[in-house]
């Protein structure tokens, strides 16, 4: 059965015909057999590494012991790169994109009665005198720290964007 090569694939087959010349192996074929000496081994961590910008170790070179596994295995650490950088929004940074759970939030709230499907109402009955200062200082540091209790959301041109408050706006 006939597949096509992943791209990926592909170029880690480039890469180790360059590190073991001349090299025929398949795709399912033991790679750590080629790869026997250290050197060898080495040579094709570092051609990983400047082709993918990826640092792999030998035991992981071990454990994924066929092109085949290698190839996924990059590919989920390349995805998990790409979503690292498409967070929504990074330290620092006050606006950026929904998260995929912000936007099917959004589209849910959006689509139904206004149901508070995510929000647990509750209420709690305060015996005693309460100082409101002491209170409004407590809230206040707890916006300042959690980053959500500062979210707004906008839209603009089709697309919802979130935006983060610098301060607690009480």
């Amino acid at each position: 059965m006939n597949r096509m090569i992943s791209e990926t694939e592909n170029r880690l087959l480039n890469l180790i015909s360059i590190v073991i010349e001349p090299l025929k192996l398949s795709l399912v074929e033991d790679m750590n057999e080629a790869l026997s000496t250290s050197e060898k081994k080495d040579e094709f961590l570092s051609s990983i590494k400047q082709e993918f910008g990826i640092q792999l170790t030998p035991e992981i070179i071990s454990s994924q012991w066929n092109i085949e596994k290698l190839a996924s295995f990059l590919d989920m650490l390349l995805d998990m790169r790409e979503d690292e950088v498409n967070k929504p929004y990074k330290r620092g940074k006050s606006e950026g994109m929904l998260s995929h759970n912000q936007d099917r939030m959004y589209l849910f709230d959006s689509l139904g009665e206004r149901k508070m499907l995510y929000n647990m109402p509750f209420k709690f009955i305060l015996n005693g005198v309460v100082d409101i200062d002491d209170l409004q200082q407590a809230l206040d540091f707890m916006i300042e720290r959690h980053e959500t209790l500062r979210t707004n959301f906008k839209g603009e041109e089709h697309q919802i964007l979130q935006f983060l408050s610098k301060k607690a706006e009480t």
